[in-house]
């Protein structure tokens, strides 16, 4: 069989960069997209220029290398790239054939696989357009510890500069309603909400809540079954507590 190095070459690129680029959206993790690009580079460019006995140790090198400074140790971030790199490759060949080295695909020159091309194309716009979505959204992402009646409870919270609810002049958050064990011996308190159409009551209950490495804050906490936050966080932070903090 015989390969276009250069179209191999460019093949690659958008394989490993769209793979490595979906693995960090699905695992919620924002990463510079140069350094992306820069990984998926240096690997396609050594797999397909060299053929040496034991070039599959540069490989791994590269990987290795990629793993520490581009993954960031996210182990599962980086299976989720391997698997998606996989799954292409495995795509192509079924439908245009080809051969592997060093775990590349090589694109058979009499079958150039253009609708691959503007597939991928068309998925890598879609997710950086929304990958932009995502960076703007991280920047609202707290680490928070609660003092619960039974232990301290480490979750990541998502601020909402919408939440202004106080009760006895403090703030009111929300956790999902999976924490509420954890605050039944607390007394329950109430507040009715006022709506567009109608008013709603929800229980509140005391808690105590440090932002990143911030001080204590007195505060409340109301629990939601549907509280769908960005980036699998499980509360939503009350804008008046940024600012006691």
């Amino acid at each position: 069989m015989e390969s276009y190095i250069e179209v191999t070459w460019f093949h690659e690129i958008l394989t490993v960069f769209f793979s490595t680029l979906l693995a960090f959206y699905i695992s919620y993790k924002p990463k510079a997209i140069w350094k992306l690009l820069f990984y998926s580079i240096i690997i396609v460019t050594y797999t397909t220029c060299v053929y040496l006995p034991l070039a599959w140790i540069g490989s791994l090198f590269i990987e290795l290398f990629a793993y520490i400074y581009v993954f960031s140790f996210a182990k599962k971030t980086w299976l989720i790239m391997i698997a998606n790199r996989f799954l292409l490759s495995l795509t192509c060949y079924i439908f245009y054939g080809g051969s592997f080295h060093l775990g590349m695909y090589f694109v058979e020159d009499t079958c150039i696989p253009y609708l691959y091309w503007i597939v991928i194309i068309i998925a890598l716009i879609f997710c950086m357009h929304k990958w932009k979505y995502g960076l703007v959204q991280s920047d609202f992402l707290y680490p928070i510890k609660i003092q619960s009646d039974y232990e301290v409870i480490e979750l990541l919270a998502y601020l909402d500069s919408g939440n202004l609810l106080l009760l006895h002049g403090k703030p009111i958050y929300f956790l999902k309603e999976k924490y509420a064990s954890y605050f039944q011996k607390q007394c329950i308190e109430y507040l009715v909400i006022k709506q567009v159409m109608n008013k709603r009551c929800i229980a509140c209950y005391q808690s105590k809540v440090k932002i990143e490495d911030g001080n204590w804050i007195d505060a409340y906490v109301s629990f939601s079954k549907h509280l769908d936050l960005p980036f699998s966080c499980d509360a939503l932070l009350n804008m008046n507590m940024m600012i006691q903090e």
